[in-house]
């Protein structure tokens, strides 16, 4: 659509409207500084006499004609609008398309810039999320190679940011992974000791003991009963007495029977708990070391942490500073 009117101070010889965004795009002639003027005109149906209170014009670029300039705003529009959608992609080709004709097109780098990190602007970078993070290193070395040698030291800074907010990003993992590995090794220490205490011998009044005592208690018994035995068996060979030979053998099967009972239902107890407490062992050391390794990674990330959190807010501070001077000198 075409407009032409003029005031006191210009002449509006084009207007367009864009039905992405409803604002009128003018070129504007001042009549007192000779100068023409490119940029966007909110427009919201109101009397075109409001226009030039509206008007946010902007010089046009050195040999840049008219349609070439419409065609980079509304590509600048078109990444902007993307980047507060979230849709990254579509933002990143639309900077792109406008580093074909302007490499050091410093807004431009600098959408780029966001949509390698999936921010819709430079707030969300002061606001952490821990939960997201995305990072792609290849758009963030295209930004930081395409900017001019003034701009370069900013574009380094950011890319400086997310390296280390990657690293960050890499130390919660190993911690996370770390402290999965601990609780299970915990877990199984746990479980090692509850079925360590099944193999208990419930003695007398109820109370529970480690069966290397009765063990111990059964193999003197059965020394004892075995000793007895050849005792009266020797004695026999002397008396010839019936009851010293029946006394001598009933020892000996008493002992034999002791130690089948010790060696086939006590001793695989002790066996197995001596098993245990070999498992437990290895287990308590993987637990401290995976302790004291979680204690280095989590001082590492609380220092990376806070150094990272300084850098991102003054580095805020001067993305605003930049940005508003670029805008002011365009």
């Amino acid at each position: 659509m075409l407009y032409i009117f003029e005031n006191s101070e210009h002449i509006v010889i084009t207007a367009k409207i864009y039905s992405i965004k409803l604002c009128v795009w003018a070129i504007c002639y001042n009549q007192e500084t000779g100068i023409f003027l490119m940029g966007s005109i909110g427009f919201n149906g109101n009397d075109l006499r409001q226009v030039r209170r509206q008007s946010s014009l902007q010089p046009c670029k050195k040999g840049q004609d008219m349609n070439e300039y419409f065609q980079e705003e509304q590509l600048h529009e078109t990444g902007e609008i993307s980047l507060a959608r979230g849709e990254f992609s579509t933002a990143a080709d639309a900077y792109r398309s406008i580093l074909k004709k302007d490499p050091h097109d410093f807004m431009a780098l600098r959408g780029l810039l966001l949509a390698a990190v999936h921010l819709k602007d430079m707030d969300e970078l002061v606001a952490e999320d821990k939960k997201r993070f995305a990072y792609n290193p290849e758009l963030i070395d295209e930004a930081v190679e395409g900017a001019s040698e003034e701009d370069k030291k900013y574009f380094k800074e950011f890319g400086k940011i997310y390296a280390d907010k990657k690293r960050l990003y890499d130390l919660n993992h190993d911690i996370d992974s770390l402290l999965e590995d601990k609780k299970k090794i915990d877990n199984t220490i746990s479980y090692n000791n509850i079925e360590r205490d099944e193999y208990y011998v419930e003695g007398k009044y109820g109370i529970r003991r480690h069966p290397k005592y009765a063990f111990v208690v059964l193999f003197f018994a059965t020394a004892m009963e075995v000793f007895t035995g050849i005792f009266f068996l020797t004695a026999f060979e002397h008396t010839e007495e019936p009851l010293t030979l029946y006394l001598g053998w009933g020892a000996i099967i008493i002992g034999a029977i002791c130690l089948g009972y010790n060696f086939r239902f006590i001793y695989p107890k002790v066996k197995k708990i001596k098993e245990f407490d070999r498992q437990t062992k290895e287990l308590e050391a993987e637990s401290s070391w995976a302790a004291e390794k979680l204690n280095g990674l989590e001082s590492d990330a609380d220092k990376l942490r806070d150094d990272l959190k300084r850098a991102i807010c003054e580095f805020a501070e001067k993305d605003k500073k930049i940005v508003k001077e670029k805008k002011t000198s365009e």
